[in-house]
C-alpha cells in the first residue's frame, strides 16, 4: 500500500478537526439559543461568526478531497477512540485517533477562531474593546 504523505495527512486530519468542530459549534449554538440565558445575543452571534469562518475552511478542504478523489468517513467510535477510514487512489486507508487527544485539538481550534472574532459594526477585536 502507497503511504499518504504529509500533505495528504494533513488534509485529512484538518478535515476530521473542522468536521468535528463544526458538530460541537452547532450543538452549542442550539443550547445557547434555546437558554434562559438574559444577554444571549453575543454568544449566538460569536458562534455564528465561528461557524461561518469554519464552514468557508472546510469548504475549501473538501474541494481539495475532490480534486484528488479522496473520501473521509467515520467508521467507529468507542469510549477511548475513533475510526476514520480514508478511500484515496484506489487504497483504503484506517486511522485510528485518542477521543481525548481529538477532544483537546477541537478545544483549540474552537479557541483559535474565537481568537479571530471581531465586533461587526466597529470592527475592532474583542480584546481591544
Amino acid at each position: 500500500m502507497k503511504p499518504l504523505n504529509k500533505a495528504e495527512e494533513l488534509l485529512i486530519e484538518h478535515y476530521i478537526l473542522l468536521t468535528l468542530c463544526r458538530q460541537v459549534l452547532e450543538r452549542d449554538l442550539k443550547a445557547f439559543s434555546q437558554s434562559s440565558i438574559r444577554m444571549k445575543d453575543p454568544y449566538v452571534h460569536l458562534i455564528e461568526f465561528a461557524l461561518t469562518a469554519l464552514s468557508k475552511d472546510l469548504y475549501k478542504i473538501k474541494g481539495e478531497q475532490q480534486q484528488k478523489k479522496m473520501t473521509i468517513h467515520r467508521a467507529s467510535v468507542s469510549d477511548t477512540f475513533s475510526e476514520y477510514v480514508i478511500h484515496y487512489q484506489g487504497y483504503t486507508y484506517t486511522m485510528t485517533y485518542k477521543n481525548v487527544h481529538l477532544k483537546y485539538q477541537v478545544q483549540d481550534c474552537i479557541e483559535d477562531l474565537f481568537g479571530h472574532f471581531k465586533h461587526a459594526s466597529s470592527g475592532h477585536e474583542v480584546s481591544e474593546l
